[in-house]
């Protein structure tokens, strides 16, 4: 009987995890996910620029070629999708192949996505409410741009673009966070 009480127990509490609650600390209720209605949904592209250490070509005769890089950097777009659908925020995450565009310039990505992007589902689950939390605060900390010109250069902070039905912003970072790195969702 008691097990049945823990089991019992453990499926409320986890069913209970997944449903946001209904209020946000005072200090997030300004941020875009904060703001979701139901059935809306925000797209997040993150960018961030990586050195490229090595490279290796293959030629038609099936030849490689290793290729060292000097100074030089290729920028990293993974986009994330999450919708609040019964109360539940769900969470899909993408990247992309590509590693020059669609970011060479990061304020592309404020126009309309194209298909060479080539983005591919990674993750479809649903996000705990910590998470949501996390994105909240990640948003608190990011910095209006007013340059819309980067070359991709190491000393680039990572670029967020928040695009819902009410908002399309650009932001920076001081710090080099990147947002997949610190939610749990990712880690699963």
């Amino acid at each position: 009987m008691i097990n049945l009480s823990i089991l019992f127990f453990s499926l409320i509490t986890g069913l209970l995890w997944i449903k946001a609650p209904a209020e946000f600390p005072e200090h997030l209720k300004s941020t875009s996910i904060a703001k979701l209605k139901e059935g809306d949904s925000l797209i997040l592209y993150q960018c961030n620029v990586v050195p490229l250490k090595e490279q290796e070509l293959v030629l038609a005769s099936g030849q490689k070629i290793k290729m060292k890089a000097k100074d030089q950097f290729v920028s990293l777009t993974e986009k994330i999708k999450i919708q609040l659908v019964n109360s539940t925020y769900v969470f899909k995450h993408y990247s992309s192949p590509t590693t020059y565009y669609p970011n060479k310039k990061f304020a592309y990505l404020k126009m309309v996505e194209k298909p060479y992007w080539e983005f591919k589902l990674d993750k479809d689950t649903i996000m705990p409410f910590s998470d949501v939390l996390l994105v909240a605060a990640y948003e608190k900390k990011c910095l209006s741009i007013n340059e819309y010109d980067f070359k991709v250069v190491e000393s680039n902070s990572p670029q967020l673009i928040v695009n819902g039905r009410k908002i399309s912003e650009q932001y920076r970072l001081k710090e080099k966070l990147i947002l997949s790195n610190v939610l749990s969702v990712m880690k699963k």
